[in-house]
């Protein structure tokens, strides 16, 4: 055969063959990284949907170079999506990691501004009146709270009694306080 044929017959066999070979027993070959990792995730996600998906992404996660025992967050959710409270006050709020078998299910609480609340391990407590946000983070996921912290409303004493004031029994008690709160007399009647 003359060269040109052959280089002419070379590169007519070279497109007509496929840019990547799958070698018998070897699932993952001929994918790239990325594809590899879109797959997975479609996976991952068909396996929160039943549990008998697990076995399958858990095989596939070892033969591509992962751990079998990773499993990501998909989502966190709080017990309440709003709170109101009053300064030094405090109320828990829950958070829930899913799947029950994630990898990473570490909550992370955050406060944002900071002043007007705190919280520790869910439990949140008013500290001046205004509104922040609480935010539980786990696996990259995360959910959050719109808090208001309210000023607490105190009793104010407008008007005290001198000690020697004699207070009768009956219905009239409050009329007789009224009227010695007005005149500033003194009742000494039993």
């Amino acid at each position: 055969m003359l060269p040109e044929r052959r280089a002419k017959k070379a590169t007519r066999e070279k497109r007509a063959t496929p840019a990547r070979r799958v070698q018998k027993g070897d699932p993952g070959e001929g994918f790239t990284a990325n594809a590899k990792a879109l797959l997975l995730n479609l996976f991952e996600n068909a396996a929160y949907k039943t549990d008998t998906m697990q076995p399958t992404l858990n095989a596939l996660r070892a033969e591509w170079g992962g751990s079998a025992q990773e499993v990501p967050v998909q989502s966190v959710s709080l017990s309440a999506v709003t709170m109101t409270l009053n300064e030094s006050e405090s109320k828990t709020l829950t958070a829930t990691v899913l799947p029950a078998n994630a990898t990473d299910r570490a909550v992370v609480w955050s406060v944002l501004p900071t002043g007007f609340a705190t919280v520790t391990n869910g439990v949140v407590t008013g500290i001046k009146a205004g509104n922040c946000t609480v935010t539980a983070t786990a696996g990259g996921k995360s959910a959050s709270c719109a808090v208001t912290v309210e000023v607490v409303e105190t009793a104010q004493l407008i008007y005290s009694l001198p000690g020697e004031t004699v207070l009768t029994q009956g219905l009239d008690t409050g009329l007789k306080l009224l009227e010695h709160a007005s005149t500033g007399r003194r009742n000494t009647r039993s």
